[in-house]
């Protein structure tokens, strides 16, 4: 586990978001006992929390700046 990764542990972050800007990509990370494993979109390429019921995030639309579709994703059932 990378230095900062270690510093989330150890202040009890669940969950943490990486937006490689440059890449073009988006990185979620969850806690699962002591170690950080990455979230995978589900079929429709979307991320959703683990911790946070509801917060969903569109990855392509996110990465296009398409503000409107992340904002439907979040009011989505």
């Amino acid at each position: 586990m990378s230095g900062q990764a270690a510093a989330y542990c150890r202040n009890g972050v669940r969950e943490y978001l990486v937006w490689l800007v440059a890449e073009t990509r988006v990185l979620w990370f969850s806690l699962e006992g002591d170690d950080y494993r990455p979230l995978l979109p589900d079929a429709d390429g979307v991320l959703n929390s683990l911790v946070f019921p509801g917060l969903r995030l569109p990855v392509a639309s996110l990465l296009a700046g398409e503000t409107a579709k992340v904002l439907e994703a979040l009011q989505a059932p």
